[in-house]
């Protein structure tokens, strides 16, 4: 997470317990919370970790939802949904050329 809001703020996590500086918990959990949505592998078993480790946690009951975000879907690419339009409009063509024969 240090390198994360490292590469995208620019936000070094080590100033939260620096005398002076004006980072808070609370400015780091809205940073985390507006991260951008870049779920790999590793992103969904880092998840995993921390749910098992809230779930095992002395007086929690039940294993906490997923992250917020973790599955969502990407928007659909415009270029790749042009391309399959053509393709389907070409199938349709051919198949019509095909039964007019």
């Amino acid at each position: 997470m240090e390198a994360t809001l490292q590469r995208v703020y620019g936000v070094d996590l080590r100033d939260l317990w620096r005398p002076g500086r004006d980072l808070t918990l609370r400015r780091v959990f809205v940073l985390i919370d507006q991260l951008p949505a870049e779920w790999d592998l590793h992103a969904h078993l880092l998840d995993e970790v921390r749910r098992t480790i809230v779930a095992t946690t002395p007086g929690v009951e039940k294993v906490p939802p997923p992250w917020p975000g973790r599955f969502r879907r990407k928007a659909p690419d415009r270029e790749r949904q042009r391309k399959l339009a053509d393709a389907r409009r070409r199938a349709r063509q051919h198949r019509a050329r095909k039964e007019a024969t």
